[in-house]
């Protein structure tokens, strides 16, 4: 349900996204309804593949107290034109005063050409991951843990009984 812009034969196959570049910047808008609670959320991460000029990857959000798409509400990274595997972006959230509250929409922009010219090319996304930005795995990643895992080991850290860490400190 994400909405393209400045792109064209976009299609899903193989377990990512490919969209070629019809315009200067290119760009997927998640569906209106999300809920992300940026009190838990530091990090989005994207991989892709980036077949084209490109050069910039970007991240724009909304939320329910701010809905107008601006630059305050934005980070910018550096994308390798013509990639021929599969990269990693992180989106670090957290150091923006404006990642507050909750999220109600994403835009990922995979195709940006700063510097001038035309943009031209395709983009395969593999996925766009919400993350604690502690710990992402990797999706061929058999051991990793849940990307969970965290709350629900602090919760048991604190119902064990002080007494049994004094114990255990001991021994």
């Amino acid at each position: 349900n994400w909405t393209p812009a400045n792109m064209s034969d976009v299609s899903v196959a193989d377990g990512h996204i490919s969209a070629t570049f019809t315009q200067n910047p290119a760009s997927l808008n998640s569906p209106a309804s999300l809920t992300i609670d940026t009190r838990y959320v530091r990090s989005i991460v994207v991989s892709l593949m980036n077949d084209s000029n490109a050069n910039g990857l970007d991240l724009y959000w909304i939320t329910t107290a701010d809905a107008t798409w601006d630059e305050t509400k934005s980070v910018h990274l550096a994308l390798t034109p013509y990639a021929s595997n599969y990269e990693k972006y992180v989106f670090d959230l957290w150091d923006n005063p404006e990642w507050t509250g909750t999220v109600t929409q994403l835009r990922i922009v995979p195709g940006r050409l700063c510097g001038g010219g035309s943009l031209s090319g395709t983009t395969y996304i593999n996925y766009i991951r919400v993350t604690d930005g502690l710990f992402t795995p990797d999706v061929s990643d058999t051991e990793a843990l849940p990307m969970n895992w965290l709350p629900l080991a602090l919760a048991l850290l604190m119902a064990v009984p002080s007494r049994l860490f004094h114990y255990c400190y001991i021994v």
